[in-house]
């Protein structure tokens, strides 16, 4: 694909004035790493950006603002603030021949108008939530670094931890393929949830759209590393994974304010207890019981962890959900509810874009190797 890149508030930050020349550049999270996945993966990147806008430069009326009789054509104005632009254009040229050497097959000079391309990444049309959203288009049209396909685990194992730069790859990203076309053939084609490799567990930031995964469970070598200590299977995983997503669905779309969601599964602002409820059946025929790794009451244990369960039971093709809870109870209630949510609501457009806290594990784990960071002995 051909690929057009913005600069400003898409590779680095933009949290200085227009004419602030002097400050360096820095790049957003994830950024560097995922430009260089995309050139990997084969694609022609091209860097269009207002800095490189040079023609604005050579006549004002060049300018599609001022075309449009947005902008004044003030030519005094234009002739003073050239230098400016000139500035501008070279610190961008100069910050990516020193960071990104190579990764560019071009940079427009806006000569052309706007680059006939395959792809716009540019947080003027989409929202850019720093690292995580790079970690996503690495994810869909990158190459995952060769270090996590073919070196050996050794050496992986004793690199410090806060040297990695993780990808989904291997078994991980299959599943999470598969669970984004799950969603896709559902009729849940605009909305996927924003996945961070973080802190050990599974979890969905409250009331936003991010899912963590275990940061270990990156790569096939190092989930076997990890096993000893978090045994935990694939299938597993990926009904874990199934289950936060229906969280970020719910936070994503704010079901939870619905009132038919409430009658359906509980009041969402009510306290999670500190543990699972006591006096209730494990068992109850109210509630939809998927994850096999957690206890069987754990649905109970808030409104929210029933929609959860309901969802990805609902979203699994193989739970085959209509036989299993084919007996008209409250565990089959909420599964037809969250069919009749998705074909009603679901297809259109979430209206929460809250990204939610993102937390680095690498924080904590300073100066540890991956080895000491799980627990493993020293060879």
């Amino acid at each position: 694909m051909i690929i057009a890149v913005d600069f400003d508030g898409t590779v680095v930050s933009q949290d200085r004035s227009y004419d602030d020349v002097v400050t360096p550049l820095e790049f957003l999270p994830g950024a560097r790493e995922a430009l260089l996945s995309l050139k990997r993966a084969g694609h022609v990147l091209l860097l269009w950006s207002g800095r490189a806008s040079r023609a604005h430069l050579y006549d004002p009326a060049l300018n599609p603002l001022v075309r449009a009789g947005i902008v004044p054509l003030d030519r005094k104005t234009w002739r003073d603030s050239r230098h400016l632009q000139w500035a501008r254009y070279h610190q961008m040229v100069d910050f990516v021949d020193r960071e990104l050497p190579g990764t560019f097959d071009a940079i427009d000079d806006g000569l052309g108008g706007k680059p006939s391309c395959d792809l716009f990444i540019d947080d003027k049309a989409m929202i850019m939530r720093g690292g995580a959203t790079w970690a996503r288009i690495a994810r869909q049209y990158g190459e995952p670094d060769p270090l996590f396909e073919e070196s050996p685990i050794r050496g992986l194992l004793d690199r410090p931890v806060e040297s990695l730069n993780l990808v989904p790859t291997g078994r991980l990203k299959e599943i999470l393929d598969r669970i984004h076309d799950q969603l896709v053939t559902a009729g849940i084609a605009h909305y996927e949830p924003t996945y961070m490799l973080g802190p050990s567990g599974f979890w969905a930031a409250d009331r936003a759209t991010t899912v963590n995964l275990p940061w270990f469970l990156a790569t096939n070598d190092l989930r076997d590393a990890a096993f000893p200590r978090y045994p935990i299977t694939w299938e597993n995983v990926e009904r874990s994974i199934r289950h936060e997503v229906g969280h970020s669905v719910n936070y994503a779309f704010e079901l939870w304010k619905r009132p038919d969601w409430t009658a359906t599964f509980g009041d969402f602002t009510l306290p999670y207890p500190d543990t699972l409820p006591q006096l209730k059946d494990p068992l109850d025929p109210a509630f939809v019981r998927y994850m096999s790794d957690v206890e069987p009451g754990y649905p109970q244990r808030h409104p929210d962890e029933a929609w959860a369960e309901a969802f990805a039971c609902w979203l699994d093709p193989e739970s085959n959900w209509r036989q299993k809870y084919a007996e008209p109870t409250g565990a089959r209630e909420k599964l037809e509810y969250v069919d009749q949510v998705a074909a009603a609501v679901l297809g259109g457009y979430p209206t929460n874009h809250e990204l939610g806290v993102l937390k680095d594990f690498r924080a904590g784990y300073p100066g540890q190797t991956v080895r000491q960071a799980l627990g493993l002995p020293a060879e």
